[in-house]
């Protein structure tokens, strides 16, 4: 379900996107559309220039009466449009015909899976939308998620449509080496409730819990790091504090999973792209139990 916020009458009216099976809309997949939208505005981030960068975001409702000749795979109906558009480096023709295939990425290494995109990519084909790019090397880029709407049906918001997340007051290190991804699972904590700190990297994290290993209640830290990844970080935070709480956060399923992330020492573990329902569930599940 996707929300179109009319600020002018100071509500938020919900809309209906078609589900995968094109059935039912569940209040469960809120989580969905949060995951194109951080990962489409993460790659933004990394393309605009520190300086002088510009991300615009919009989200309306779009009919597409007849079939598009601009946009011809795209079914004649309602949709909900997403549009992210930056000003950075753009992307040249040859490389945008590549930009959807699982592991692709421009990215320097160690600076990102290349999984956005294609995870983007696969979550629209799912609920039976579209994704346009239009791109010019230099100029920016623009990406625009057309989701699929069922009949048009204002639905008050209910406890069960907020769906509350867990939250609390526990201080937390937040651990990647990416800078974006550090600063949204931070953002994503603080709005549960939760004190955080930044560090990027492993080094600068150990660093920082050595100097003050009482200062935090949870770890919670990237998997593939440059230098020292995030078990190995688990392991020497262990060394100073053995009894803190630690989840290991990965894109690839298999680094860590469940069992050897119990073999490892750590307390829990979350797949990227993170979605602010599961992270809020695994931090107060494994706060609760230290």
């Amino acid at each position: 379900m996707l929300c179109l916020p009319y600020s002018e009458k100071n509500k938020t009216v919900f809309y209906r996107v078609k589900e995968p099976n094109h059935e039912q809309t569940k209040p469960g997949h809120l989580d969905t559309p949060h995951q194109i939208a951080m990962n489409l505005i993460t790659n933004a981030y990394h393309a605009v220039d520190p300086g002088n960068g510009k991300i615009d975001i919009q989200l309306k409702e779009k009919e597409f009466k007849t079939h598009s000749i601009a946009r011809p795979r795209i079914e004649p109906g309602r949709y909900a449009m997403l549009s992210v558009s930056d000003n950075g480096c753009g992307i040249d023709s040859e490389t945008l015909e590549m930009i959807f295939e699982p592991y692709f990425t421009t990215k320097a290494q160690g600076k990102g899976t290349g999984l956005g995109l294609a995870v983007v990519h696969g979550i629209v084909k799912e609920y039976g939308g579209e994704i346009f790019v239009t791109s010019e090397s230099g100029k920016g880029s623009s990406f625009d998620v057309c989701i699929p709407l069922m009949k048009s049906e204002f639905i008050p918001l209910t406890d069960d449509l907020q769906n509350v997340s867990p939250s609390g007051t526990e201080r937390i290190l937040v651990v990647d080496d990416e800078v974006s991804i550090a600063n949204v699972e931070s953002q994503m904590l603080a709005r549960l409730g939760y004190n955080t700190t930044i560090s990027i990297g492993s080094h600068e994290a150990l660093n920082s819990f050595k100097t003050s290993p009482e200062a935090f209640d949870l770890i919670l830290t990237d998997m593939s790091m440059p230098n020292m990844t995030g078990d190995r970080l688990a392991y020497e935070i262990r060394q100073i504090r053995p009894e803190i709480p630690i989840i290991i956060c990965t894109g690839f399923s298999e680094q860590i999973n469940k069992e050897n992330a119990q073999e490892i020492g750590v307390n829990g573990f979350l797949m990227k792209p993170i979605v602010k329902s599961e992270m809020a569930k695994m931090v107060r599940k494994v706060l609760d139990k230290c």
